[in-house]
């Protein structure tokens, strides 16, 4: 895992503070996670840390691919010679789960805490790695970039799909270079992310992050043909912060995409008719809450429908609204009285209905994705994965209406061309080199986007911003 880079004075600060962790790199890449890792649970704020991912941190894969591989004893050890570290909710063992996590609640000196915030918000100045000390010198970046872009090529083998293959590869191939203005943006988005006032500690870690290595590398995820940053990546910031860094570049986004998807394949008739004309759907559900429109609950509503599409339970979409709308008495029970929430929510069940009853669900490039029988596992009872398969097809229906974008940018690179920058599933970020031709790369773009979608029968269309 790359290591971060601090200011000399920062790391010797903390090493004669704390003693214990004299050499030791394994405690030192530890303390790194700890005050700069930006794997965060939403709901307590807690740092989350695997046992693969502390394996790879500490440069102990060997013995975690071979299950020797304590997590729990290099914690306790930790917590002896530097400071107090628990796991909440979970104990690691050796045999602990890869794909599973658990929180870290961490008792760091109110000194650390403070010189790390400072550190956090600082660019520049004489860089070494936190990890080992090592000065940051031309040649350590030129290794750390060609180690990223390898763990890229070597993620890309588990693609689903030729489709989200092809957009890997374009995106990865991307010269560097052309992401060379986001470093000089950084200071100012410091700035912002102070005054927006959300997650801040962790956007300061991810803008430290992307000052090191700017361009966002991608990767394909299991069970989605979707892909995700690879890297801690500009992706991965407030959208305020993100729209700083990426000032200059065309933003566009599909046009309530995944409700247009299931109003289609779900044969919701009131939501088709409603997209069809043009008509938005946020203002209508936040007026059951008695609140009106604004980038920040329009957020809130479309991450609850998104949810909602992908299958989350009931329950779940309840504990959801309560806590996403906590100054509105039983948010989700008023969106239920919403027609069109409620059309969705019922051609939802009739979705699960169909995909038991044919064993499985049919996505937007013809796969077959089978449905895996229900059973028991480790003692606890699982469900079978038809709300992965509702996922699944939907984000393909996804990709599958941006294609069009990915096809023009392969077909037209160079100077007359574009580049995709950035790609948000439904959303996309282009450069073009020539701005005289920008508004005709805009036009010619949508046009390709929004004749596809009318061929699909989908009720969306490619807006600017």
């Amino acid at each position: 895992m790359p290591h971060k880079l601090v200011d000399r004075e920062f790391r010797k600060e903390v090493g004669e503070r704390l003693p214990g962790l004299g050499s030791d790199y394994r405690l030192w890449r530890i303390l790194e996670y700890i005050l700069f890792g930006t794997w965060v649970d939403d709901e307590t704020g807690l740092l989350v840390l695997s046992a693969k991912q502390t394996a790879y941190l500490v440069g102990e894969e060997c013995k975690w691919l071979n299950h020797r591989f304590n997590q729990q004893v290099l914690l306790n050890e930790f917590t002896a010679q530097v400071f107090p570290v628990a796991t909440v909710g979970v104990e690691f063992g050796s045999f602990f789960g890869p794909d599973r996590a658990g929180r870290l609640d961490a008792q760091i000196p109110q000194w650390l805490e403070q010189i790390a915030a400072s550190e956090r918000r600082k660019t520049g100045g004489d860089l070494v790695e936190f990890g080992t000390g090592a000065p940051w010198t031309r040649q350590l970046q030129a290794q750390n970039a060609k180690s990223m872009r390898m763990q890229a090529v070597e993620a890309m083998k588990s693609s689903p799909c030729v489709e989200t293959t092809r957009l890997l590869e374009h995106l990865n191939s991307l010269p560097s270079n052309s992401f060379a203005s986001i470093r000089e943006r950084i200071a100012g988005a410091h700035e912002l992310v102070d005054e927006v006032g959300r997650d801040t500690e962790r956007q300061h870690n991810l803008l430290k992050a992307v000052e090191q290595y700017c361009q966002p590398l991608y990767q394909p995820v299991s069970g989605s043909v979707r892909v995700y940053s690879l890297n801690e990546s500009f992706l991965r910031l407030k959208r305020e912060v993100r729209e700083h860094l990426t000032e200059g570049w065309t933003k566009a986004d599909l046009r309530s995409a995944q409700l247009a998807i299931v109003a289609t394949k779900w044969k919701c008739l009131q939501l088709s008719r409603h997209l069809q004309e043009g008509k938005s759907i946020w203002p209508e559900l936040l007026s059951s809450l008695g609140l009106s429109v604004d980038d920040e609950q329009k957020s809130l509503v479309k991450e609850l429908l998104y949810a909602l599409v992908f299958g989350m339970r009931e329950q779940n979409l309840r504990a959801l609204a309560a806590r996403q709308w906590p100054q509105v008495v039983d948010p989700w029970e008023r969106l239920k009285k919403n027609r069109l929430l409620r059309e969705v929510l019922h051609a939802r069940r009739l979705a699960f209905r169909q995909i038991r009853t044919d064993g499985g669900a049919t996505d937007a490039f013809g796969r077959m994705l089978p449905l895996a029988s229900r059973g028991r596992s480790h003692g606890a009872y699982q469900p079978d994965n038809a709300k992965s398969l509702l996922a699944q097809v939907a984000q393909s229906w996804e990709l599958r209406l941006m294609l069009p974008i990915l096809d023009l940018a392969e077909e037209h690179r160079g100077a007359s061309g574009f580049r995709i920058m950035m790609w948000l599933h439904d959303g996309v970020a282009i450069h073009v080199p020539d701005a005289r031709r920008r508004q005709s790369w805009r036009k010619r773009i949508s046009e390709a986007v929004d004749a596809n979608s009318m061929a699909l029968g989908i009720p969306t269309s490619l807006e600017w911003s």
